[in-house]
């Protein structure tokens, strides 16, 4: 586990994510360690396959990076 990341790599969870332009998202994440000295990750989300939070997520895609971004899962506790 990385220090102060409280998920270690690997890990699956699943839940509801605020988001402040799509509202509720109902998501499952992976959160993946890199092999580097950084401590990098790579944390990927994916919804339920034409759920209404695909569909949200799929429009967020189309608007641009960095133009919505998620509430971190640790702050939303």
């Amino acid at each position: 586990m990385l220090p102060g990341a409280g998920v270690p790599s690997g890990v699956n969870r699943s839940g509801l994510r605020a988001h402040p332009t799509a509202g509720p998202l109902d998501l499952t994440f992976e959160t993946l360690t890199l092999p580097s000295p950084a401590g990098q990750r790579v944390i990927t989300y994916t919804a339920e396959p034409g759920s209404a939070s695909e569909r949200a997520l799929r429009l967020l895609v189309r608007t641009g990076p960095g133009a919505h971004p998620l509430t971190p899962w640790s702050a939303q506790r």
